[in-house]
């Protein structure tokens, strides 16, 4: 899959309807355009200008440099739904082209100054708890792990009840980190919402910037994913979460001295209790 391709997934929904003719077409066609911008424009019901707008929105400078491109694009239909019948070797690679796809349009959702400032309300919280439900709790489980790896006080959630318990009792020294592939799980933005009222600071991770979640959050951490519906796991949109979690992990961990003898001082411990090779002969 080409990053061109990538770029023009990513670059969809803020298409005009006639743009996203345009990408239609590509994403559905061989990626070789026609050699006339004119007859590109027929195949595609569009104008010439229309054309030009959609190479530029694209970062080329014109039609001849968008040409030049598809010419060069390792082309794969991006997110390419796994249909009954595939092999196995099919469905890992399609598997594989979506994470890849999901990862590459993630970077430009998340700025240097967007981890730094999860990072800083991190380091800043007296007790960090990590609020999700369903699939996005295993995520919710991974992120704190690697909080408490770095020392952190810090605790994952994902019953409703307790979520609610623990955001009622928070306060202006608690940082609470909301996941949500939709951003409209109930039971983490309502959660979430009293640790505010409480004072609480607020991480969004979702999908979806403008859903309750996002914007009721101090900082929003965008995972984006092309997530389909019935992929009930949720696979790509937790890749993307773990994708970020782990950059603020390994952005925290190589930083802070102080954080770096607490990895070393549970490194030594974990280590401790592994069975030697005399152990397991024995």
């Amino acid at each position: 899959m080409g990053k061109l391709f990538v770029n023009i997934r990513s670059s969809y929904a803020k298409m005009s309807k006639t743009e996203k003719k345009i990408a239609d077409y590509l994403l559905q066609n061989s990626p070789h355009a026609p050699l006339t911008i004119t007859e590109f424009a027929q195949r595609t019901g569009s104008s010439e200008a229309t054309i030009v707008r959609f190479a530029k929105r694209l970062g080329c400078d014109g039609y001849q440099e968008l040409k030049l491109l598809l010419a060069k694009e390792d082309h794969h239909i991006v997110n390419q739904s796994i249909e009954e019948g595939d092999s196995l070797q099919e469905v890992y690679g399609k598997l594989c082209d979506d994470v890849y796809a999901t990862l590459l349009k993630g970077r430009k959702n998340n700025d240097d100054a967007t981890f730094e400032k999860a990072c800083r309300m991190i380091e800043g919280a007296k007790a960090i708890l990590v609020f999700g439900v369903g699939n996005s709790y295993a995520v919710a489980f991974d992120f704190n792990h690697k909080l408490l790896r770095l020392g952190f006080h810090s605790s994952a959630v994902g019953d409703s009840h307790l979520m609610l318990i623990d955001a009622a009792v928070s306060s202006k020294e608690t940082l609470v980190i909301g996941i949500s592939h939709s951003g409209c799980t109930r039971d983490v933005v309502d959660a979430c919402a009293i640790a505010k009222e409480n004072g609480a600071n607020v991480i969004a991770l979702t999908s979806d910037a403008k859903s309750p979640l996002a914007k009721g959050a101090d900082l929003l951490l965008h995972s984006y994913s092309d997530e389909m519906n019935y992929r009930l796991l949720g696979l790509t949109s937790r890749y993307a979460q773990l994708a970020i979690i782990d950059t603020i992990y390994t952005h925290i961990a190589m930083q802070d001295k102080e954080t770096q003898k607490a990895i070393d001082k549970i490194e030594s411990i974990v280590i401790a209790q592994r069975y030697t090779k005399k152990k397991r002969n024995g």
